[in-house]
């Protein structure tokens, strides 16, 4: 077995091996600090994209109600021609019914 003293290429060559694995070891720990703030970036768009789609819901549920509003508002002055028209038929017909019962009545045998 050699001795690592035996042979200063060996103990150069050892001390460069060293020095390369303490630079992948810090490397390793600079990404896995920068994987960790990664995913805590992940975890905070997850939270963000969750309440943005209940704020989404919440505006496509008052954009409904406001489609119903409109169209309520949008028919009522059709029931409000429709209620005219109604009074106006009832008005007539009233009047002629009213008509024909007066002239019976005054064209009555005494």
């Amino acid at each position: 077995m050699i001795e690592p003293h035996e042979h200063k290429e060996y103990d150069i060559h050892f001390q460069h091996m060293e020095e390369h694995i303490d630079k992948i070891e810090e490397t390793q720990k600079r990404e896995i600090g920068i994987r960790e703030r990664i995913y805590e970036r992940i975890e905070i768009l997850e939270r963000k994209e969750a309440a943005t789609s209940v704020e989404y819901s919440h505006i496509l549920s008052a954009l409904d109600e406001l489609k119903k509003d409109v169209r309520e508002l949008k028919e009522k002055p059709n029931k409000r021609y429709e209620t005219f028209i109604a009074a106006a038929i009832t008005t007539i017909v009233g009047g002629i019914l009213g008509a024909i019962v007066a002239f019976i009545i005054t064209n009555l045998p005494k």
